[in-house]
């Protein structure tokens, strides 16, 4: 997806060997039984029919109404419930994501929500999900990669595929408990460059859990310190809370000048085809910040929200995709967010992903190489997604060779 990183993110990070395409491609409604297990990535577990068959309609008649998507929901709703854990109360988070910091015997339990991570690589497996990055090891979940067998033909295609997946969940509402597919956490990352730093299924969660119920936003992205894809001057200053999140008083007014690497001046005087790139919403390739930087800018490398709010968004992206792209998904997605204050927010301090365009290296520490945990400096706390969007791959590349003794494109296999 697009980042800040302007024109080397899109040719190197996750434009699958297109660069800047913006050709559409329509994804089906409808697929066999096959390519929907496909989609959903494997087969359903033990089981699954008799599920259906105690619905209030046989299994027969659901495949007739509602064709393979309700075939790949049933084979997501498996996935999910396999990391899914029992349903005790979500416990109060320790400061900075930090359970993995407790004692076996003390960790916090497991969430109650369904987790399901998802990308849509088609060169081959995600980053996230390789061996190397020991994160379906540890989440004992696997990355559904729903770009398998696909032939990349832009941005617009991720969000087409994404929004199938959603829609084939979405299909199973009244066949599980009440609530349950709507609340399931999606977590949509890049394929490419996204990697693992090491935090516990309960530390994502829980961080997810606060930056929610702080900001009242079910829908989470990353954020980054170059603005790109993105009205710079409509984007609002850093709430409240996160500065209460993270007990760091100056996210808006200089904290991050120690951090940043490559911010080159602001958009205020930047013109682009004769108007201000801000206006044009294509300021990141001249890695335009804020004065003083900070972390404030979209972007859509990871996406985290429950499947009724994420479809709900998709849908609308894919609707208003030709108006507002710029040159990806990203400027939609941005729209979203800020027409929409209420329903989308950024995690501003990095609890759940860091962006790593134009960011010193600086940022992160590789605390322990053997078990592949990497610590945010700027914030001390266990990082659980790593984005090496735009020029962050550099140091993307330099933390993947120490922590896996792989090349970038060995650990992932492309």
């Amino acid at each position: 997806m697009t980042t800040a990183g302007g024109i080397v993110d899109r040719v190197m990070s996750d434009g699958q060997g297109s660069g800047t395409s913006k050709t559409s491609t329509s994804v089906a409604t409808s697929t066999t039984p096959e390519e929907s297990r496909a989609l959903l990535g494997g087969e359903p577990p033990e089981g699954w029919q008799r599920h259906v068959q105690c619905g209030p309609v046989g299994w027969k008649a659901a495949l007739a109404a509602l064709g393979a998507f309700a075939v790949a929901g049933l084979v997501a709703a498996g996935i999910a419930a396999l990391v899914s854990s029992s349903a005790r109360a979500l416990p109060k988070k320790v400061r900075g994501g930090s359970f993995d910091a407790l004692p076996s015997d003390m960790a916090p339990p497991m969430p109650s929500r369904g987790i399901a991570f998802v990308a849509a690589e088609t060169r081959g497996a995600p980053l996230l999900g390789a061996p190397a990055s020991r994160f379906e090891q540890s989440f004992r979940s696997q990355v559904v990669n729903i770009g398998v067998g696909k032939t990349w033909t832009g941005y617009r295609m991720k969000v087409e595929l994404f929004a199938a997946y959603l829609r084939s969940r979405m299909a199973m509402v009244g066949y599980e408990e009440p609530g349950q597919v709507e609340q399931e956490l999606v977590v949509f990352v890049d394929g490419a460059d996204v990697f693992y730093g090491g935090c516990s299924p309960s530390a994502f969660q829980a961080a997810y859990a606060e930056i929610s119920a702080k900001s009242g936003a079910s829908i989470i992205f990353s954020a980054e310190v170059v603005c790109g894809e993105q009205n710079c001057d409509r984007v609002p200053a850093i709430p409240h809370w996160a500065a209460r999140i993270s007990d760091v008083k100056n996210l808006d007014s200089g904290f991050w000048k120690k951090y940043e690497l490559g911010c080159n001046g602001t958009w205020t005087n930047l013109i682009v085809n004769g108007t201000p790139c801000a206006e044009e919403r294509d300021c990141g390739y001249w890695a335009t910040c804020s004065v003083p930087p900070a972390v404030k800018f979209l972007n859509s490398g990871v996406i985290v929200g429950p499947i009724k709010d994420l479809s709900d968004m998709m849908e609308w992206t894919l609707r208003n995709y030709a108006r507002f792209s710029v040159w990806g998904d990203q400027s939609v997605f941005s729209q979203y967010w800020l027409d929409n204050p209420d329903k989308v927010t950024l995690d501003y301090t990095g609890e759940l992903v860091l962006s790593l365009s134009d960011m010193s290296h600086d940022i992160l520490k590789i605390s322990e190489r053997d078990s592949g945990k990497i610590t945010n400096q700027a914030f001390g706390h266990l990082q659980c997604l790593i984005h090496g969007n735009g020029r962050g791959r550099y140091l993307l590349q330099e933390l993947v060779r120490n922590v896996t003794s792989l090349s970038l494109e060995q650990a992932r296999g492309f």
